[in-house]
């Protein structure tokens, strides 16, 4: 039986593979990166990032990719999470961040927005997020992706938490005020095929 909450992202990847995909892998990937989110699956066919850190990837902005529309089966999305953190330490050269939240969401309505486009009906998003704090205001990220998907056509199909096994010490911890987070999420979405004319082509005429 495949439960929701896992402690290892192979095994949690694997189980949405194998739950959710008609192949043993995905079709695109916008954001590659290392690829270390595909390990216990194949790579990709389409791999694409804005700073590409293989000769494989291609160079491209996931809010305007150089693919024709209805064109994927499958696409795991894993973008940035931090937002208002400053632009230097080890959590941003690891995991690159946003000015601000309201910056981070414009980012995640606009990557949503192209990946519906570049879906076939029936098509399937992952959608790895998590929540941060934004001075002492929690922003709960995976309920506004979750609104955003849905606006658009989207269905929830899935639900998946990865829980950490470690955690970079916090700078203070005298006064804290609320949990610190130590999960992630895996949204699974459906591509419900009910655009009715709400995207528009890609930068290329795609």
């Amino acid at each position: 039986m495949i439960r929701s909450v896992f402690d290892n992202q192979v095994s949690l990847v694997c189980a949405i593979a194998e739950l959710h995909l008609q192949s043993a892998r995905f079709d695109l990937d916008p954001v590659f990166g290392n690829g270390l989110i595909h390990n216990g699956l194949g790579r990709p066919d389409l791999t694409f990032d804005i700073e590409p850190k293989d000769p494989l990837t291609k160079e491209a902005d996931c809010r305007w990719l150089p693919i024709e529309s209805e064109s994927v089966n499958s696409v795991m999305f894993d973008p940035p999470f931090l937002a208002g953190g400053g632009t230097t330490g080890k959590m941003h050269d690891r995991y690159s961040s946003f000015s601000n939240w309201r910056e981070l969401l414009a980012f995640y309505d606009a990557s949503i927005f192209e990946m519906y486009r570049v879906l076939n009906t029936k098509g399937v998003l992952v959608f790895k997020c998590q929540d941060l704090m934004n001075g002492r205001t929690q922003i709960f990220s995976h309920c506004e992706i979750y609104k955003m998907a849905l606006e658009l056509g989207f269905y929830a199909k899935d639900l998946f938490i990865l829980e950490s096994r470690r955690l970079m010490r916090p700078h203070n911890m005298k006064n804290q005020l609320h949990a610190r987070k130590s999960h992630t999420y895996f949204w699974v979405f459906e591509n419900s095929g009910k655009n009715n004319g709400i995207w528009a082509p890609g930068p290329q005429g795609v």
